[in-house]
C-alpha cells in the first residue's frame, strides 16, 4: 500500500514540479512557448539542521533523506545542505542564520530546539520552514492554526502521550509509589511532558509521587541518573536530546538496580530501555519529506497542515526485560513490537 501511495504522489507532484521548473511544453499556459523553453531550471536549496547526534535523530534524518531520494529529483534540481548543531543552542542559531544569509528556499529542522532556531532565523523573510518531530508546535513555535499554518511554517509532531506512559508504568509495577522522570529543563517539550505527567498522576485513585532527575549543562549525568533510579520504581524518558545523548548511563544503572525504564521513542528501546510508547518515526520522517516536496513544488504552506502523529506502538527490549526481571501483562506483550 505504501508503495502505491508513493507512486501516486510521485505522479501528481512531478506534474507540479514540471510546471515549476519548466519541463515539457504547457499549451494551456499564456506564456510564450519560447519563454518556457529558454528559461533555465533553477535548483531549489534546502538547509537541513539536526539539533544533536543520537540514534533517534540520526534515524529520522536518514529516513528523511532516503524518502527524498525516492522522489528521484534530477541532478541539480534539489540541493540539501546538512548541518548538525551538536546539542548547542547557540550553534543551532548560527547555522540557521547562515542558511538565511545563504538565501535557501527552505529550512528543514529536526527536533524542537532546531525548529525554534529556524523559526527565529527566518522571521521577516519569505524562507519556508518544515519542522520534523516537534512535540508541541503550537506552544514552542507559535503556530496558532495547525490546520492552516500561518506564514511559512509547518511540519510534523511526535506528541507524547503522558497518560499512555503512566498507564504502562502502572501495569508493569502496580505497587509503584514513585514515578521518576529524567529530563533537561532547557528542553521546553520535556518540561511540558513532565507537567502533563504530574497532572495525570494527580488524578489517579492511587497516590503516586513524581520524582525528577534533572539533566543540566555540565551536570554529572551518571550520578543524576543513579540518584533518581535509586528512588523511583519506574523511570520515564521523554523525547529529550540531552537524555538521548546519555542513554548508556541511564540504561546501565537501570539494569544494575533492576528498575524498568519506559521511553518515548523506539530508538531508546533499541539502546536498552525496557519499553516505549512511541509513534512510528519512519512514517513521520517519510511524511516530513513529502511535505517538503509538496511545498517546493508550489503548494502553499497554509495548504499543508501540521501533521500530529498519535498512532502509538508499544516496543519492548527482550534482553532488558530478562535483565531487570520485570513482568509485563500478557495483553501488552501480545500487541508489542520486540527488539533484542
Amino acid at each position: 500500500m505504501k508503495r502505491i501511495v508513493s507512486v501516486l504522489l510521485i505522479a501528481l507532484l512531478m506534474l507540479s514540479l514540471t510546471a515549476c521548473f519548466g519541463g515539457e511544453e504547457d499549451t494551456s499556459s499564456s506564456a510564450p512557448v519560447s519563454d518556457v523553453q529558454e528559461k533555465p531550471m533553477e535548483a531549489m536549496n534546502v538547509g537541513l539542521i539536526q539539533y544533536a547526534s543520537h540514534p533517534a535523530l540520526d534515524a529520522i534524518r536518514e529516513e528523511f533523506m532516503k524518502r527524498l531520494d525516492e522522489w528521484s529529483f534530477d541532478e541539480g534540481m534539489l540541493n540539501v545542505d546538512y548541518k548538525n548543531a551538536n546539542g548547542n543552542p547557540a550553534e543551532a542559531a548560527s547555522i540557521c542564520q547562515g542558511f538565511v544569509t545563504g538565501e535557501v528556499d527552505m529550512i528543514v529542522a529536526v527536533s524542537t530546539p532546531a525548529a525554534k532556531a529556524a523559526v527565529s532565523a527566518v522571521n521577516g523573510t519569505d524562507i519556508k520552514v518544515v519542522f520534523v518531530a516537534v512535540n508541541n508546535p503550537t506552544e514552542d513555535l507559535g503556530i496558532v492554526n495547525p490546520e492552516a499554518p500561518e506564514g511559512n511554517i509547518t511540519g510534523t509532531s511526535d506528541k507524547i502521550s503522558a497518560q499512555a506512559i503512566v498507564d504502562l508504568a502502572m501495569k508493569i509495577n502496580p505497587a509503584m509509589k514513585n514515578f521518576g522522570i529524567i529530563f533537561d529543563t532547557a528542553e521546553t517539550n520535556s518540561v511540558k511532558v513532565v507537567e502533563e505527567s504530574r497532572n495525570y498522576i494527580s488524578g489517579l485513585e492511587k497516590e503516586v509521587g513524581v520524582l525528577e532527575g534533572v539533566f543540566t549543562a555540565g551536570a554529572d549525568y551518571q550520578q543524576v541518573a543513579r540518584d533518581l533510579i535509586g528512588q523511583a520504581e519506574v523511570i520515564f524518558l521523554p523525547t529529550d536530546n540531552t537524555v538521548a545523548m546519555h542513554m548508556d548511563a541511564i540504561v546501565n544503572t537501570s539494569k544494575e538496580l533492576k528498575k524498568p525504564v519506559i521511553a518515548a521513542t523506539d530508538s531508546m528501546v533499541r539502546q536498552g530501555a525496557l519499553a516505549a510508547i512511541s509513534v512510528d518515526y519512519v512514517e513521520l520522517a517519510d511524511r516530513s519529506a513529502d511535505m517538503v516536496v509538496e511545498i517546493l513544488s508550489g503548494k502553499a504552506v497554509s495548504a499543508v497542515p501540521v501533521e500530529v502523529f498519535t498512532n502509538y506502538n508499544t516496543y519492548i527490549n527482550q534482553t532488558t526485560l530478562e535483565s531487570v526481571g520485570a513482568v509485563i501483562p500478557e495483553d501488552v506483550m501480545q500487541s508489542a513490537i520486540f527488539y533484542n
